[in-house]
């Protein structure tokens, strides 16, 4: 799989707040230009979401592999909802 220019990702245990070791599951994080820069209008979901060195937060619970793949496996985040529709 071909990498994003100017995009970092990583897992992050979500128990201990560390980067996880290759193949331990947590939450997966992204930076990069592809992501979001917040919520319209809505500063406090954009705090709970970007933290204050630009990584965007999933939600998604994956590992990586010692091929740099990554794999989500799971949820951790309740899905978005919008005009009564659940995502």
């Amino acid at each position: 799989m071909p990498e994003i220019s100017f995009s970092s990702d990583k897992i992050m245990d979500v128990e201990t707040g560390e980067e996880a070791k290759e193949g331990e599951r947590g939450e997966l994080w992204v930076k990069g230009p592809q992501v979001m820069k917040g919520y319209l209008n809505n500063e406090e979901a954009t705090k709970n979401t970007i933290d204050s060195d630009g990584f965007l937060h999933t939600g998604d619970i994956a590992y990586v592999n010692a091929e740099g793949k990554f794999y989500v496996v799971d949820r951790l985040k309740v899905p978005a909802s919008c005009f009564g529709s659940v995502f």
